[in-house]
């Protein structure tokens, strides 16, 4: 403990004081508080797995292959009758551009390893993250789990 200059006791010092308001930060916040990866970059997870909205891109890493992930991209530009479609397929990764609902839209699909694939969603110049979650959940539908596929 020491006095300060005007005669007050001191009692906690800077970085104690900023441990104990993260740590109040974080319980008032409760369990559920999303994982900070870095200045603006937040993880959240989905039953795909994990995901994060960064610099106007929506990062997806799903639990199936390529083909399946790419074959998804493609079924939800349909539904969504996307027009001006321009695919671009290599080895180990994919760009799919499309105009769904007068926005341009680019998705990169990127192989991570097996049954695992990384997929980047811009719409728009500056991105739209709203916009990106709904193309998020329509490419999370086509993706069905074989144990949940019925025969």
């Amino acid at each position: 403990m020491e006095w300060n200059a005007r005669g007050r006791l001191v009692i906690i010092g800077k970085k104690a004081a900023l441990l104990i308001f993260a740590s109040v930060c974080i319980f008032i916040t409760g369990c559920t508080t999303p994982l900070f990866l870095g200045l603006g970059q937040v993880a959240n997870w989905t039953s795909s797995g994990m995901y994060y909205y960064m610099n106007g891109e929506l990062k997806t890493d799903y639990h199936f292959s390529l083909d399946q992930v790419r074959s998804a991209v493609e079924k939800t530009i349909t539904d969504m009758k996307g027009r001006n479609v321009v695919a671009d397929r290599k080895i180990g990764r994919g760009t799919v551009k499309a105009i769904i609902n007068n926005d341009k839209v680019q998705f990169d699909m990127t192989y991570r390893k097996k049954d695992m694939t990384t997929l980047i969603i811009r719409v728009g110049t500056l991105g739209d993250e709203s916009k990106s979650r709904v193309l998020q959940d329509r490419i999370s539908e086509h993706l069905v789990p074989k144990s949940a596929k019925s025969y």
